[in-house]
């Protein structure tokens, strides 16, 4: 019996027992990982946002705004070609985000909206006159 299947056999026999553990563990270190998360993980995932933002202009594709970075949002222009959501993935290296960064555009909260309108309203209209 390889290595692995002494774990699984493990994990299967004691699957109740571990699931209970891992339960209690988080309730006891809720705070310790929230702390964790605001002062390590969100600002490494927030530096890696911003310096993508940065490389694809640090400003509204469309309307050209510019004075808050932090607003701007990744608008993937073929959402088929989607790997993931660049602004919560927070395990993912800086070539990955880079990589779909690529495969988006950056826009304001509001020009993105008005797109999401104009292509939902498209939608309807094709559908409708099918």
């Amino acid at each position: 019996m390889t290595k692995k299947q002494k774990s699984n056999s493990y994990y299967e026999k004691n699957r109740d027992k571990l699931v209970e553990y891992q339960r209690n563990w988080r309730k006891r270190s809720a705070e310790k990982i929230r702390e964790y998360k605001s002062k390590v993980e969100l600002p490494r995932l927030n530096g890696k946002i911003k310096s993508l933002k940065d490389k694809k202009g640090g400003k509204c594709q469309i309307c050209g705004y510019n004075r808050e970075i932090k607003i701007l949002h990744f608008h993937h222009a073929y959402p088929y070609n989607k790997k993931f959501e660049i602004g919560n993935k927070r395990y993912k290296s800086i070539e990955e985000l880079e990589k779909e960064a690529n495969k988006c555009v950056l826009l304001c909260p509001n020009c993105h909206a008005l797109l999401h309108l104009r292509i939902n309203d498209e939608m309807r209209l094709a559908f409708i006159n099918e």
